[in-house]
Protein backbone atom coordinates (compact mmCIF):
# COMPACT_ATOMS: atom_id res chain seq x y z
CA UNK A 1 0.00 0.00 0.00
CA UNK A 2 1.03 2.96 -0.87
CA UNK A 3 0.98 6.07 2.01
CA UNK A 4 -0.38 9.31 -0.02
CA UNK A 5 -1.54 12.17 1.60
CA UNK A 6 -5.42 11.25 0.99
CA UNK A 7 -4.30 7.31 3.07
CA UNK A 8 -2.66 10.09 6.01
CA UNK A 9 -5.94 11.90 6.77
CA UNK A 10 -7.95 8.68 6.48
CA UNK A 11 -5.83 6.15 8.38
CA UNK A 12 -4.47 7.01 11.66
CA UNK A 13 -0.41 6.78 12.12
CA UNK A 14 -1.00 4.16 14.99
CA UNK A 15 -2.56 1.97 12.64
CA UNK A 16 -0.21 2.36 9.87
CA UNK A 17 2.76 1.37 12.11
CA UNK A 18 0.58 -1.38 13.44
CA UNK A 19 0.39 -2.45 10.31
CA UNK A 20 3.72 -2.71 8.89
CA UNK A 21 4.99 -4.15 12.15
CA UNK A 22 2.56 -6.60 11.32
CA UNK A 23 3.41 -7.83 7.89
CA UNK A 24 7.52 -7.18 9.23
CA UNK A 25 7.37 -10.24 12.27
CA UNK A 26 5.18 -12.22 9.56
CA UNK A 27 7.87 -12.30 7.37
CA UNK A 28 10.78 -12.46 9.30
CA UNK A 29 9.11 -14.81 11.61
CA UNK A 30 9.51 -18.09 9.92
CA UNK A 31 12.91 -17.62 8.97
CA UNK A 32 14.17 -16.64 12.39
CA UNK A 33 12.16 -19.91 13.51
CA UNK A 34 14.09 -21.71 11.08
CA UNK A 35 17.03 -21.23 11.89
CA UNK A 36 16.41 -21.58 15.47
CA UNK A 37 15.50 -24.72 14.98
CA UNK A 38 18.17 -25.59 13.35
CA UNK A 39 20.38 -24.42 16.02
CA UNK A 40 19.03 -25.36 19.14
CA UNK A 41 16.09 -28.18 18.12
CA UNK A 42 12.23 -28.09 17.96
CA UNK A 43 11.60 -29.22 21.75
CA UNK A 44 14.47 -26.55 22.96
CA UNK A 45 12.76 -24.02 20.58
CA UNK A 46 9.13 -25.13 22.01
CA UNK A 47 10.24 -25.24 25.47
CA UNK A 48 11.26 -21.41 24.98
CA UNK A 49 7.98 -20.37 23.21
CA UNK A 50 5.76 -22.26 26.42
CA UNK A 51 7.78 -20.25 28.90
CA UNK A 52 7.01 -17.00 26.92
CA UNK A 53 3.85 -17.83 26.86
CA UNK A 54 3.73 -18.14 30.41
CA UNK A 55 5.67 -14.91 31.41
CA UNK A 56 2.84 -13.44 28.53
CA UNK A 57 -0.20 -15.07 30.31
CA UNK A 58 0.89 -13.79 34.42
CA UNK A 59 1.70 -10.56 33.24
CA UNK A 60 -1.76 -10.49 31.58
CA UNK A 61 -3.21 -11.68 34.46
CA UNK A 62 -1.55 -9.18 37.19
CA UNK A 63 -2.78 -5.88 34.53
CA UNK A 64 -5.60 -7.22 33.63
CA UNK A 65 -8.66 -6.38 35.56
CA UNK A 66 -10.51 -9.88 37.37
CA UNK A 67 -14.63 -9.32 36.14
CA UNK A 68 -16.84 -7.93 39.04
CA UNK A 69 -19.93 -10.13 39.69
CA UNK A 70 -23.01 -8.54 40.93
CA UNK A 71 -24.52 -9.76 44.10
CA UNK A 72 -27.30 -11.77 42.91
CA UNK A 73 -24.92 -13.27 40.37
CA UNK A 74 -24.89 -16.74 40.71
CA UNK A 75 -20.84 -17.98 41.68
CA UNK A 76 -19.82 -19.90 38.57
CA UNK A 77 -19.20 -23.67 38.53
CA UNK A 78 -16.38 -25.86 37.46
CA UNK A 79 -16.24 -25.52 33.55
CA UNK A 80 -16.97 -29.19 32.38
CA UNK A 81 -19.90 -29.35 34.99
CA UNK A 82 -21.37 -26.59 33.15
CA UNK A 83 -20.75 -27.80 29.59
CA UNK A 84 -21.91 -30.96 30.54
CA UNK A 85 -25.20 -29.00 31.66
CA UNK A 86 -25.47 -27.11 28.74
CA UNK A 87 -25.41 -30.13 26.05
CA UNK A 88 -28.03 -32.14 28.75
CA UNK A 89 -30.02 -28.58 27.99
CA UNK A 90 -29.52 -28.41 24.35
CA UNK A 91 -30.32 -32.14 23.78
CA UNK A 92 -33.38 -31.94 25.94
CA UNK A 93 -35.00 -28.83 23.19
CA UNK A 94 -34.25 -31.34 20.27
Amino acid sequence: MTVTASTRRRVPLFALLAATGMRASRMAGGPIAGVLIAVAGASQVLLVDAATFAVSAALLSMVVPRAVRAADEPAPGRYLTSCAKASRSSAMTR
